[in-house]
């Protein structure tokens, strides 16, 4: 997950190796300015970032559903925990981290829960920048009255649309 979050930070930083190196630290340290790089591989290095802004969204998707999970295994295996209470801390913590509010963390744990369980493919792909973060929550705007399995007849749908896959 995170290697493809390395390659695509290279790529911002327009060095070309899997983990930034002394040139690229010096480049994000801003000592390049805009006027040492032609047009050209500025225009690759915004579609780049375009691409790691996404990846990144994706790991966080990620890291957001396994929290939310670790927490509601150990709540319920811990004795005197309400069925009810179980995992109701996760939303604080989500919105702490992101500096959200509960509310909007609780959406983000939901949304992220989806994403992992329902739409799989679509989640691979942003990893690799192939589909935006924005995509993916029109994804489930729209198929918020499906159920599971029809989610996941989707995503394949899709995710065979983004990579050319007829299979």
């Amino acid at each position: 997950m995170f290697d493809s979050v390395q390659v695509l930070l290279g790529e911002v930083l327009a060095c070309g190796a899997p983990t930034p190196a002394e040139d690229c630290r010096e480049q994000a340290a801003g000592e390049l300015s805009e006027h040492d790089l032609d047009a050209d591989v500025l225009v690759e290095r915004i579609a780049a970032a375009e691409r790691l802004s996404h990846a990144v969204a994706a790991a966080q998707t990620r890291d957001i559903h396994a929290l939310a999970q670790a927490r509601l295994a150990a709540d319920r295996a811990t004795p005197g925990v309400a069925d009810g209470l179980a995992g109701r801390t996760t939303a604080f913590e989500v919105g702490l981290a992101c500096r959200v509010s509960a509310q909007s963390a609780t959406s983000r744990i939901l949304a992220a829960r989806r994403l992992v369980q329902e739409h799989p493919v679509l989640l691979a792909l942003a990893d690799g920048g192939q589909v935006l973060a924005w995509g993916l929550r029109l994804v489930l705007r729209q198929t918020d009255v499906l159920d599971p399995d029809q989610c996941q007849r989707v995503d394949a749908l899709l995710g065979a649309d983004v990579t050319g896959d007829d299979g």
